[in-house]
Order: C-alpha cells, then structure tokens, then sequence
C-alpha cells in the first residue's frame, strides 16, 4: 500500500515538473524569431456555400409565388416581395439552408 502511494506522488511529481512554464533560464539555447510573434495569424473560417440570388428568386416562385421582385440580396438573408393568391408578401430566404418562409 505505501507503495503503491509512493510510486503515484512520484508520477505526480513528475508530470507536475513536465508541465511547467519555460523560463528564459530554462530555456538555453532556444531562438525565437521576433518577426514570427509579430504575424497575425488567424485560423481559417468555413463559410457555407451560398445560393445566388437568381437562385434564390427562382425558389420562391417553385413555393407558388408569383410576380416577385427582389427588396435585398445581401448576407445570408435574401428578402423579396410577392403575390401568392391575390395577397401581397414579403418573403424571407436563407441564402445557406434554401429555407423560405414569409414575414
């Protein structure tokens, strides 16, 4: 039982140890080239594909709407006006998802 006690706060030591900062004592010997800490590096950033707004206006009238016209084709929201059954509406779709819903 001791030691089995002993043997897990040596490996406890040990990782401690392993896991501390570097120092610029400890760290003898290792260069680092300032113009690399300099660079702004930014990870990449996965945008969706969208649909064109073309695209976008043809699937409105495959929902049965007709005489649309675009209001605004910027973003990730496309808005329309249309007319489905004599009524008039604005129309909302998701440039990503291809989801239209009315507002």
């Amino acid at each position: 039982m001791l030691k089995n006690i002993t043997l897990t706060a040596a490996a406890v030591a040990v990782t401690l140890a392993a896991i501390q900062p570097v120092t610029s004592a400890s760290a003898n010997g290792l260069y680092v080239n300032p113009n690399v800490l300099e660079k702004k590096v930014y990870p990449a950033v996965f945008l969706p594909p969208k649909i064109s707004c073309k695209a976008a206006k043809k699937l409105v009238k495959t929902h049965g709407y007709k005489k649309v016209r675009k209001i605004e084709c910027d973003g990730y929201v496309y808005t329309f006006k249309a007319k489905k059954y004599g009524k008039k509406y604005a129309i909302a779709i998701n440039a990503v998802t291809k989801k239209v819903w009315a507002i």
